[in-house]
């Protein structure tokens, strides 16, 4: 049974160090397609959800506050894949996840996405440097 589980886990390291997404929950902005070329399931980007990520990372730039970012969306009545508000967790989870620089990782292993970004570099360092900054004035 050990044997099978170090198998498993070397064979989702390999997946992941080849770009593929290791599964879990589906990030906001992606779906899953099929990718006859790769024989693999592939994120796609979902255009309407990767236009309300780009506006969460404009909006974090533009206000510095999570708290702001998720009233802006809350009254514009942009709800989350499940129909709920936004909330903080949420929104920072999205504003700090590589993945939409399309990039994945697995325990300690990172690479380049077979997906697309959503996020440029340039935009993605400088959200995680105003998010560093806010936390040093608290």
């Amino acid at each position: 049974m050990e044997n099978l589980k170090q198998r498993l886990f070397q064979g989702k390291r390999d997946s992941a160090a080849q770009g593929r997404h290791q599964g879990g929950a589906l990030a906001y902005g992606y779906t899953k397609a099929y990718n006859p070329e790769l024989k693999a399931v592939t994120l796609k980007v979902e255009p309407f959800e990767a236009s309300v990520v780009m506006k969460m990372y404009r909006e974090y730039l533009k206000f510095r506050s999570l708290s702001r970012v998720v009233d802006s969306l809350n009254s514009c009545n942009i709800p989350t894949r499940n129909g709920k508000s936004w909330s903080r967790p949420a929104v920072g989870f999205i504003l700090s996840n590589e993945l939409y620089l399309g990039k994945v990782k697995y325990g300690t292993v990172k690479a380049k996405g077979l997906h697309c970004p959503i996020i440029s570099p340039i935009v993605f360092n400088k959200v995680q440097q105003l998010k560093q900054q806010n936390l040093k004035k608290k």
